[in-house]
Order: C-alpha cells, then structure tokens, then sequence
C-alpha cells in the first residue's frame, strides 16, 4: 500500500523518489533531524544531491533544485510540510596529497608525476563511473586507502614521505586540515585537489 501510494515514510523511499525526478543525479542521501547549518531539528529532512556533473561545479544543480522538488512533491504523498524539507548540495571537501617519492626508473620521474596525479583524480572522484562506484555522501577517504591505492597502482616508485589535507568551507571559513583531522559531516563529499609529487633522487 505504501509503495502504491508513494507516501515518503523512510528514507529508502526518499532517496529512490528524489532519484526518479531528474536522470542527471548520480548519488542522494537522507538526512533526518539536522539541516545544512547543523541545527539539530527532530522533524527537518535534508536531501543531499550529488549530481553527475558535480566536478564541473554548481550549475546543473541550480538550474534543476527547484524543478526536483516540485517533481517530488507532485509524485508524493508527503508527510511533513514544505518548509521542513531541503534539498543541498554536498559541502566539497577538496583533498589534496603531497608525495614525495624515489623513482625505481630515474628515466621514467616525469612519467611517474603524471600517472599519480591521474590515479589520485580517478580515486578521489565521488561521482560513479564505469570502473568506480565513487564516494557515498559523509565518507571522506582515509590516508591508508589513499596511499595503498597508489602502492597498488604504481610499482615504480618508493613512497618515502606524503601529507594528505582537506579544505573546505564552513560557517567559519575556509578550513584546511589534515584529512583525518577533519570532523565528520553527512554534507560532505571529497574531490580531488591540486597534488604535488617530488621525485628524489
């Protein structure tokens, strides 16, 4: 009966119903109590939307946020009122490495360079393609799964030394940090930086 009528009483049934309204949405989470300032409120529900051309940056959300809440509301029987429920982006968490590596192929350093900053923009990438599921909403990776990513995709170097940081803005600021230094949000969503990859002799 729920599933006919399509009233919203989960947040399995928010997330699909929000996702059917536009085929340009790659991720959604449902966040219930707390809205994008951190106001905890019992009965606020917060859609997070990540789209499939967040890399490129806001316009695609934008241009659509309004028109998929009005399709959500005109597919759904709806359970709380208007101005209890948000539809956001997720806050960009821009992750950016620093290596500083020995090549085992001195003759291939600059090669190296370009192959790690290309693993690195492949791995940090949150949106879904063929050959990554990419990050759900609120997951920030770890600098373990970074760095075992890179062992596992170049074998022709030595990691001898790397920082990891993450920047990002809240009501304060902009905000830099070392990725696991960085309080958890369910708004968050990492993309990669700009990296820096030293070769040593």
């Amino acid at each position: 009966l729920t599933s006919r009528r399509r009233r919203l009483l989960t947040k399995t049934d928010y997330v699909r119903e929000l996702k059917a309204c536009s085929e340009n949405i790659d991720k959604v989470s449902c966040i219930v109590g707390k809205t994008p300032k951190g106001i905890m409120t019992p009965e606020h529900i917060c859609l997070v939307v990540l789209m499939k051309d967040f890399t490129e940056g806001s316009r695609s959300f934008v241009r659509e946020a309004d028109n998929i809440k009005t399709c959500l509301y005109s597919r759904c029987e709806m359970t709380i009122e208007e101005d209890k429920l948000t539809i956001v982006q997720p806050t960009p968490v821009e992750v950016v490495v620093e290596l500083w590596v020995k090549s085992k192929k001195p003759e291939e350093s600059f090669e190296i360079q370009g192959k790690v900053t290309g693993i690195l923009e492949d791995f940090l990438n949150p949106v879904t393609d063929e050959s990554h599921a990419g990050w759900e909403i609120g997951e920030l990776p770890k600098p373990s799964q970074i760095l075992m990513k890179l062992h596992a995709a170049e074998s022709n170097m030595i990691i001898l030394n790397s920082m990891i940081t993450g920047r990002y803005r809240d009501s304060r600021g902009i905000c830099e940090k070392e990725i696991d230094k960085i309080p958890g949000s369910p708004f968050f969503v990492c993309r990669s930086g700009r990296h820096k990859v030293h070769i040593l002799s």
